[in-house]
């Protein structure tokens, strides 16, 4: 009883977001200054940043399970943060470097899982320490995971985040299987990547409808960990694929992001970030960003006036 007191507590401080725009830590260099990335998301009006930390293994049956980044930068960055007015959520997020098949994190199955959980657990609390010294307000504790999820192993893996982290603690689940997870019950907020289809009965305001309502049926806040679409021909149809190989197509991106922030305010979710403003920007590079793109004019039109109709 006194932990669920707690937890309420630390949900009721949680900012009401206007809009949230992710960070992927994804740097060659392990020197790479994201501060001036801080600077212009805090400059688009959003008021929440999430910082993703990419973890990675080697292929998808390995448990050698290690941090891509050096432990100081999730701090230079959660100080550039908290100078910039933002308030940050943390989410660790695995990579697999050989993909053959385009094999991803949902198909993860380490030979050795005792291994690869125990450095996991390792990787999360560090995690963990560096979100609660830098004054994040949530801690993802997973992302996508989807061949991971019935293992029980989790209710480890949250006690070790509570351990050292006193604010929200939740997991990013997949758009196609967030009613599969077997663990909300242990967890603060329901977060969900939203890369659902734009065709058919796949609309927004239809899927943020669906989402909200399991959400309140699992008696917690949504959070849309994720939420975007590629510079690309194919972003209707593909939403989470930035490697298709279509054309470069900024405005269809502009306007996707368009509706689906027009959605996101007209029903707010406990918060929602757009992946991710790393990135050049430039029409040759097949990514996310919105940076030096047309969605960038849509970012800021929205975020700083959401009653006003975006021109794109």
């Amino acid at each position: 009883m006194i932990l669920w007191l707690v937890v309420a507590q630390a949900l009721a401080t949680l900012p009401n977001s206007g809009g949230g725009i992710a960070l992927g830590l994804f740097a060659d260099r392990v020197d790479y200054d994201y501060a001036p990335l801080v600077e212009e998301i805090g400059a688009t009006g959003a008021t929440e940043v999430l910082i993703a930390v990419p973890w990675s293994v080697p292929h998808v049956d390995s448990h050698a399970l290690k941090s891509d980044v050096p432990r100081g930068a999730l701090a230079a960055v959660l100080r550039a943060s908290k100078s910039a007015g933002l308030a940050v959520s943390v989410m660790p997020i695995i990579t697999v470097h050989s993909r053959p098949d385009g094999e991803w994190r949902g198909v993860l199955a380490p030979l050795d899982r005792d291994i690869f959980w125990s450095n996991y657990q390792g990787l999360i609390r560090d995690v963990a320490v560096d979100a609660e010294r830098g004054g994040a307000t949530r801690l993802v504790v997973g992302s996508e995971l989807n061949s991971l999820e019935d293992d029980p192993t989790w209710s480890d893996v949250i006690q070790t985040a509570r351990g050292v982290f006193s604010g929200s603690v939740l997991y990013s689940a997949n758009w196609d299987r967030f009613d599969q997870v077997p663990f909300w019950s242990l967890v603060d907020e329901v977060g969900v990547t939203a890369y659902f289809p734009i065709e058919g009965h796949h609309t927004w305001p239809d899927e943020l409808s669906r989402l909200q309502t399991f959400a309140q049926g699992q008696d917690r806040p949504l959070v849309i960990t994720e939420y975007g679409y590629p510079a690309l021909t194919s972003a209707r149809e593909r939403p989470w694929d930035e490697t298709t190989g279509a054309a470069y197509d900024g405005r269809l991106q502009a306007s996707l992001i368009d509706s689906a922030l027009r959605s996101l305010q007209a029903d707010p979710p406990a918060s929602h970030f757009l992946w991710n403003w790393f990135g050049t920007g430039a029409v040759t590079e097949p990514s996310f960003t919105p940076r030096h793109r047309p969605a960038s004019n849509v970012l800021r039109r929205r975020l700083h006036s959401p009653e006003q109709p975006s021109e794109l």
